[in-house]
């Protein structure tokens, strides 16, 4: 499990309605492959991710942390 910064959206991009999402995590874009269907990504939220099968899911959405 990780935290990364939601960096762009391609709305409606994904397979099954949703949106494409690329998030930076240790300083470079990487492709989400999902993340919850009671999420709506938003550049710049902080999300917490897990490493699934080598492709990345957003958890959820992190609030309360330090700036």
């Amino acid at each position: 499990m990780f935290r990364a910064t939601v960096t762009a959206i391609a709305v409606g991009g994904a397979s099954g309605g949703g949106n494409r999402v690329t998030v930076t995590w240790r300083g470079s874009p990487q492709a989400v492959a999902g993340y919850p269907d009671s999420y709506t990504p938003v550049v710049n939220h902080r999300v917490v991710c897990a490493l699934v099968d080598d492709q990345i899911e957003i958890l959820h959405r992190s609030i309360g942390y330090p700036l």
